[in-house]
């Protein structure tokens, strides 16, 4: 009666093998998703990665300063037409990241500063009394003082 069985012993059904093979489809579609995103970020990288120098840091587009036999003042460069003279030749002194760009020369090849909100008080003074002194750079950290001589002094 009681005959040994000749059927094999049947194993239990794994209960966690539907939720492994979802969960290793997830991962699977989550690495296709960032692979696919890095592909196509590397072919906008210039449109994404964009930046711009507002300060005078790495600029080498220098003014050449005049002879000291040149008769002052002189015209310097050009904001929307109006000129802007040099009348002096001493140099001041300013660190490249306490002056901000305010306009570029095309003609000249030159930029216009003018001091930063960070500038020091020594700067300050250095520069002078006029408010909206422009600034040329001579060479680093070191700028020319140029003026519009009509007497307007107008933000470009």
């Amino acid at each position: 009666m009681n005959e040994p069985s000749t059927r094999a012993p049947v194993d239990p059904p794994i209960l966690a093998q539907p939720w492994a093979v979802r969960l290793g489809l997830c991962v699977l579609l989550g690495f296709a998703a960032i692979l696919a995103m890095t592909f196509r970020d590397a072919s906008r990288r210039k449109t994404i990665e964009h930046s711009s120098e507002n300060t005078a840091v790495g600029d080498q587009s220098y003014f050449t300063r005049p002879a000291a036999t040149v008769k002052l003042p002189v015209l310097a460069a050009e904001i929307a037409g109006r000129p802007l003279y040099l009348t002096a030749t001493n140099g001041i002194e300013v660190r490249d990241t306490h002056v901000v760009r305010v306009d570029r020369d095309a003609q000249r090849g030159l930029t216009l500063y003018q001091l930063a909100a960070n500038a020091t008080d020594k700067e300050r003074e250095r520069a002078g009394r006029m408010k909206n002194a422009y600034l040329l750079k001579v060479q680093p950290s070191e700028f020319l003082k140029v003026q519009d001589l009509s007497g307007k002094e107008q933000a470009p």
